[in-house]
């Protein structure tokens, strides 16, 4: 599993190291990956109805409640996947170009597919109430 990850870590890293904002790719990496994760987290807690208790109130700006989300649910998250993963572990597996590029595009696939049903599945659950 832990192999797995890796290469999507790599996958994503060689992406955003090749771009032309190649700053910092192993942390947009992890990024892209724990924004992936939090799409599957909100689509399943959408899913089976479960109630948050989010640390902020419905009178919040909405730009203070993204910004309180992500100091208390994003940095944990990626805090650990740093932990969990650290950049040396991701090159002591060697890599086929070819499979990092499919690698690629179905984690695209996927993101995209993530996104979609979730919209469908607000659309859905709003159209019955």
């Amino acid at each position: 599993m832990k192999r797995q990850i890796y290469l999507i870590l790599y996958s994503i890293y060689e992406y955003y190291r090749t771009s032309k904002r190649n700053k910092i790719p192993y942390f947009r990496a992890i990024g892209t990956v724990c924004s992936l994760l939090f799409l599957n987290i909100f689509f399943f807690a959408h899913l089976f109805n479960l109630n948050w208790s989010l640390p902020f109130s419905d009178s919040d700006q909405p730009a203070i409640q993204i910004f309180k989300f992500e100091i208390y649910l994003g940095l944990p998250v990626v805090g650990v996947m740093y932990l969990l993963f650290p950049r040396a572990g991701m090159f002591s597996y060697k890599y086929e170009p070819k499979t990092t590029v499919r690698v690629r595009v179905i984690y695209a696939i996927y993101a995209i597919l993530s996104i979609v049903i979730l919209i469908l599945l607000g659309v859905i659950k709003r159209g019955l109430k």
